[in-house]
């Protein structure tokens, strides 16, 4: 059971913030695996969406 759900996709996700101006920040995304790869479960890719949102929480952005 252990094994098995160390394969459970995962990610790590860490971030870099850069103030562009007052209305604007620019953001970076490192994005990592973490979980045990296994090719017979997960094949050759592993696929995820990210999104983040607004301040207000109104809009997604992809």
């Amino acid at each position: 059971i252990l094994k098995a759900a160390k394969q459970y996709p995962a990610l790590k996700l860490g971030y870099h913030l850069r103030a562009l101006s007052a209305d604007f920040l620019e953001i970076f995304l490192d994005v990592m695996k973490d979980f045990d790869w296994n090719t017979g479960v997960h094949g050759s890719s592993e696929a995820f969406w990210l999104w983040g949102e607004d301040r207000e929480g109104v809009e997604i952005i992809q």
